[in-house]
């Protein structure tokens, strides 16, 4: 119960997170001092521990939940996706503002991959890869509009091929790569058109019910403010367009979250 209420603390810091650490040192000294009869934590319970780790934030919240990943293989509970998600947050939510290193994201996936392509036990995920599209989207120094566009194909190939609704491309990950493109430094007309194409794609499978969230008003304003940046032949008209098309598509839907 305790540990449930420490992962429900979103800016909890490194205090609520080894306050949480330290309720497993206990669980797993009573475990061995029982000789397993009582206090054995399972998978639950290190999915609420490593989601404690990834809200903290903290410079070394990264270490400590591939701490945790290793501590569930040693206590014979198999890490599942939202483990793997965990960690994989842990990492991007480094320094909150700006992710350090995504590529650590992506190592984190693809450990995951070669684990799918060996016996499918685990699955990279579309939430996976919305989580490493995000933490390329909030690095200064490494979002690459190449990069984020090579993971939103990949998995959208995973779900054509497989059909499997863990791989569906949804709202929140056209978000992430409409927001990662919006951030990029380099974007060319082509990159624009790019991402405008892809609220096209992701309006048209919200309305015929592929996606269950559209975009929002920070998807068209993400698009508005990289237009704005960008030196794309008639910029000012593409502009005026999008907001033309917020106002509408709000009133159509009576959806205040586009407003």
């Amino acid at each position: 119960f305790i540990l449930r209420l420490n992962s429900k603390i979103l800016n909890g810091g490194e205090r609520t997170m080894k306050r949480s650490l330290k309720l497993l040192d206990q669980m797993e000294y009573w475990r061995k001092r029982s000789k397993g009869a009582i206090a054995h934590p399972d998978a639950f319970t290190f999915g609420l521990i490593l989601k404690t780790i990834s809200n903290s934030g903290g410079v070394h919240s990264s270490a400590y939940a591939e701490d945790i990943l290793k501590r569930m293989v040693e206590s014979g509970v198999k890490p599942r996706e939202r483990h793997y998600l965990g960690v994989m947050r842990a990492y991007s939510r480094v320094g909150q503002k700006d992710v350090e290193d995504p590529r650590k994201v992506e190592a984190i996936l693809q450990r995951v991959k070669e684990i799918y392509k060996a016996n499918k036990s685990v699955k990279p995920t579309a939430a996976m890869y919305t989580a490493c599209i995000s933490a390329y989207g909030g690095s200064r120094r490494y979002n690459s509009v190449p990069k984020v566009m090579e993971l939103f194909e990949e998995v959208k190939k995973l779900y054509e091929e497989t059909g499997e609704k863990d791989f569906q491309p949804d709202g929140m990950l056209y978000g992430a790569v409409l927001g990662a493109i919006s951030k990029a430094k380099s974007k060319d007309d082509s990159t624009l058109r790019q991402a405008l194409q892809l609220l096209d794609t992701m309006e048209t499978s919200h309305d015929v019910g592929e996606i269950e969230n559209g975009p929002n008003r920070y998807a068209y304003t993400n698009l508005l403010h990289a237009i704005s940046q960008s030196r794309i032949a008639g910029g000012t008209l593409l502009a005026e367009g999008l907001v033309q098309r917020m106002d509408n598509r709000s009133r159509q839907l009576n959806d205040e979250s586009i407003r």
